[in-house]
């Protein structure tokens, strides 16, 4: 439970002063207790060092005790109306450690599909986590570690094919908390590291988001100490394109990345001034300014595209009354427009971590917000459009003294969409997966 000394201003004071410094790292085991001493310290001496708060990876998790495990949610729809009724949960084991998060999830087909995070190892450190769902339930899958002594983590994930996909994340010394990009590929026959290259003169990389037109064509996107960071893949290696952030010094971040066609491609993220957007044309990656109401500080995490002129992208505001909110928009090819979201009514600080569209032309947007003072627990979050504007939809969390936390969402088809995360409450090998229940 959350400290009842800690007031909603000091949240969104905390949340205000790091809002661009989320995906770094995941969240250590007492990320809590840091941040809960800096919230409650003087004000004069309230600070917390970057790499610890950055090491939360998600904005609101810095005022969650979260001990995290994976959660894995599904969603099968035998009909479009009342999706409420479709989300249910089952519990398989998942993690080799016990305690683990996922950040990010495809598929390749409705029976073949993959996801991503990290787990705890017996020294405290992070490794990578990747699973695979053939068919018949997730299981773990192989995937090298850079290094034990530093902490790894895969953000983002793509398939090109049943037999060539991309993770990317980062590996941090836990020393310094100075990261270094992290590639893996799958071949077919297992998952191996891929080369990175970092941008001259720079020593902290970090990668979040990975998108593929072909197999000879990836962008990966992310960060770095000179701000934002973007890297191609042409078939053979990965290079740094330059980009307008980057040339200009801005400190920023992307966190998502998608293409429509090999020049038509859009990111976005967020920085010290408001959320960013940045697109690909036939001359290269732009600036693209994002629409957002004045006074809003704004961070955008995830974008999804239908065709060439239909494109949305999800994340959160923090507004000129400091206050949190969930934040939408869409792209119907002139430029990006912010289109209403549904904030809970029982809640606070919700946020939208990931935003995707089957092929029916039905949307689904995930993430979390905090619950009333009945419990004050985190609790899932879905946002659904079906052509007609955005709602909430209904979904489970886990009973007990556990937050419910949604970080990546993805549709196979009209029938069929799967939500990856981070629960927390007693550790152990679980992973949560939500089930169609038939007849909703």
């Amino acid at each position: 439970m959350p400290d009842p000394s800690i007031s909603d201003d000091d949240v969104v004071r905390v949340t205000r002063a790091y809002l661009d410094r989320m995906h770094r790292e995941p969240p250590p085991r007492d990320i809590e207790g840091a941040v809960m001493r800096s919230i409650l310290a003087p004000r004069r001496r309230r600070s917390i060092s970057m790499a610890r708060l950055a090491a939360a990876g998600l904005m609101f998790t810095a005022i969650a005790a979260v001990v995290c495990l994976s959660l894995v949610m599904h969603f099968g729809r035998s009909s479009i109306g009342g999706a409420s009724a479709h989300w249910t949960m089952v519990s398989t084991s998942n993690s080799p450690s016990g305690s683990s998060g996922l950040s990010a999830v495809t598929c390749v087909s409705p029976g073949d599909c993959w996801a991503a995070g990290y787990s705890y190892g017996q020294n405290g450190n992070t490794q990578p986590l990747i699973e695979q769902n053939s068919g018949t339930g997730w299981t773990v899958v192989a995937s090298p570690n850079p290094s034990a002594s530093r902490s790894n983590a895969l953000r983002g994930l793509a398939c090109v094919s049943a037999s060539d996909c991309w993770a990317v994340g980062y590996s941090i010394d836990a020393s310094d908390g100075i990261g270094q990009a992290l590639i893996e590929h799958y071949a077919g026959g297992g998952w191996s590291i891929f080369s990175v290259p970092s941008p001259s003169g720079v020593t902290d990389t970090r990668l979040s988001g990975v998108t593929c037109v072909s197999a000879d064509d990836c962008w990966a996107v992310g960060q770095s100490a000179q701000g934002v960071l973007i890297e191609h893949f042409q078939g053979s290696s990965w290079s740094i394109p330059s980009s307008p952030t980057t040339s200009s010094g801005v400190d920023g971040a992307l966190y998502a990345v998608t293409c429509v066609s090999a020049d038509d491609c859009w990111a976005v993220g967020g920085s010290t001034t408001g959320a960013l957007i940045e697109h690909l044309g036939a001359n290269g990656w732009s600036a693209f300014g994002p629409n957002v109401s004045a006074g809003e500080n704004a961070v955008l995490q995830a974008v999804t595209c239908a065709g060439a002129g239909d494109c949305w992208a999800a994340g959160v505001s923090l507004t000129a009354t400091s206050s949190t909110k969930t934040l939408i928009e869409q792209y119907q090819g002139s430029g990006w427009s912010v289109v209403a979201s549904p904030n809970p009514a029982d809640g606070s600080s919700p946020q939208l971590n990931s935003v995707s569209c089957d092929d029916a032309g039905d949307c689904w947007a995930v993430g979390w917000f905090r619950a009333g003072p009945a419990t004050g627990l985190l609790e899932t979050l879905v946002e659904e459009d079906q052509g007609s504007g955005w709602s909430i939809a209904p979904s489970p969390n886990l009973s007990g003294n556990s937050d419910t936390q949604l970080q990546a969402v993805t549709c196979v088809n009209a029938g069929g969409c799967w939500a990856v995360g981070y629960p927390g409450g007693a550790a152990g090998q679980v992973v949560m997966q939500l089930m169609h229940r038939a007849g909703g």
